[in-house]
């Protein structure tokens, strides 16, 4: 049986930072809809376009820690990073 995906320890690095880059905008939509707050709400407080805010969260822009960090922060939220074993590589926290 073919697959289209091999592992390889590239592959394995790219998945784990796939997989933080989902969390961490996860926890984004799941802080805006906690405090029922919009994106175009958000990029104002923050002094950017809303463009900038969805291409951050639809993965169109790399989304930083520090862009990340200030999102949190201006939702009310704080975030704590662990690291993992081999089983389970990374986990992001809010609040």
């Amino acid at each position: 049986m073919t697959t289209w995906f091999r592992r390889t320890p590239e592959a394995d690095a790219l998945l784990a930072e796939e997989r933080l880059l989902l969390a961490a905008t996860e926890m984004v939509h799941e802080a805006l809809a906690a405090t029922g707050t919009s994106m175009e709400e958000l990029a104002a407080r923050l002094g950017v376009r809303p463009a900038e805010i969805r291409r951050q969260l639809r993965g169109g822009r790399t989304l930083t820690l520090r862009s990340l960090a200030r999102m949190m922060h201006e939702l009310g939220y704080g975030i704590r990073i662990e690291a993992n074993g081999s089983d389970d590589r990374g986990t992001a926290c809010g609040r």
